[in-house]
């Protein structure tokens, strides 16, 4: 971006830029943030609480290029590459909402494994779909915690390091049977919750099983569109989720739908098996059984939902606080062998964000 002129007021100066936008920053703000005050690596060196109270500038010169301050304790310059990049802006993810999205790629686990470039197009399909699918993975057990090696490391939980989905004698969760289970997010008790979700099948001889995947955030918008009254509700009121065996007891409240300050969705937490008693205003009860249960029949609903089996030797990496996954039920008498483990999201856009700036 290109400066076009500044003009001073008290206690700040609004920049105006060759596009004719125009913006202010106070300069308390452009005190705090001289370039003296940061080390290269992006720590900040110098304390907030240190700056001079009605802190102003003592001479301002303009450039198309950038802005030179002279401070009562010396000078500073601010690129209009930096003033551009810190305009505030609403969130605006590169996000890529879908409806039944079966047309995905699926990458090629021996490619993630040597080329950097088919790394990153597989990290950015979870970042953007918010799952990638893989294949080619050698079914053999603990593969999968060498999946997340590539970009990050294992979120352990009581379940240890990773788990198995398998059929298994008095189970204590019912991802342990041949039921079908409806779409739901992982976890939903934890706090943290384990943001990414990974699958992969060692053995599948079974007919059915076949996993469902369903775009949570595609989902909402689509509720916040036909039935605004409904997203408010279940963006507002905390529902209480939890899991307890003889060993645990995972408890947490938080709203289906998680906003940030400017109103966007961020998160989701659901899961009709691990969701206790509501407990929301006598007054909403009955509209918020509405709501809950419009939301339901809208992740029931075929039109939205991506069917496939999970051959053996494929893997998913799955975004857990957007993508809702179930499975359909299964022959109990033949084998279906998968492993899961979690991993954190910020391991992943790091990991990727690394790996473009490689490529500059």
């Amino acid at each position: 971006m290109i400066i076009s002129s500044t003009q001073t007021f008290e206690d700040h100066l609004v920049i105006e830029w060759s596009d004719g936008s125009r913006f202010a920053y106070y300069y308390i703000w452009l005190y705090d943030n001289r370039p003296d005050h940061w080390h290269y690596n992006g720590q900040k060196l110098s304390k907030t609480l240190d700056i001079p109270v009605g802190i102003k500038p003592i001479e301002i010169n303009t450039s198309p290029s950038s802005i030179q301050i002279v401070w009562p304790n010396g000078e500073a310059s601010y690129s209009s590459d930096f003033l551009g990049r810190n305009i505030y802006k609403p969130q605006n993810t590169k996000q890529k909402l879908w409806n039944k999205f079966d047309q995905h790629t699926i990458h090629f686990y021996p490619q993630l494994l040597k080329e950097k470039f088919s790394l990153l197009k597989c990290l950015e399909d979870v970042n953007k779909y918010g799952f990638a699918r893989i294949s080619a993975v050698l079914p053999e057990e603990g593969e999968v915690l060498r999946l997340v090696d590539l970009f990050g490391f294992v979120r352990e939980t009581d379940f240890g390091m990773v788990y198995d989905e398998c059929i298994k004698e008095d189970p204590d969760n019912l991802t342990n049977t041949a039921i079908g289970l409806s779409p739901h997010t992982k976890n939903p008790y934890r706090n943290p919750v384990p943001t990414l979700h990974l699958m992969h099948s060692l053995l599948n001889l079974t007919t059915g099983g076949e996993i469902i995947l369903i775009d949570g955030f595609y989902l909402a918008e689509k509720l916040e569109s036909a039935k605004p009254e409904y997203f408010h509700l279940l963006s507002t009121y905390s529902l209480h989720f939890k899991f307890e065996n003889e060993t645990q007891i995972q408890e947490f409240n938080s709203p289906i739908f998680g906003l940030d300050n400017d109103g966007n969705l961020v998160n989701i937490r659901f899961n009709n098996r691990s969701v206790q008693p509501f407990q929301v205003p006598e007054d909403v009860m009955t509209s918020f059984y509405a709501a809950y249960q419009y939301f339901e029949q809208m992740l029931q609903d075929e039109r939205y939902q991506l069917r496939f089996k999970l051959e053996e030797g494929q893997a998913l990496i799955i975004d857990n606080e957007r993508i809702l996954t179930g499975r359909l039920p299964y022959e109990a008498l033949k084998v279906r062998h998968l492993q899961g483990c979690f991993a954190d999201k910020d391991a992943l856009t790091s990991k990727m964000k690394v790996l473009k700036r490689k490529r500059l």
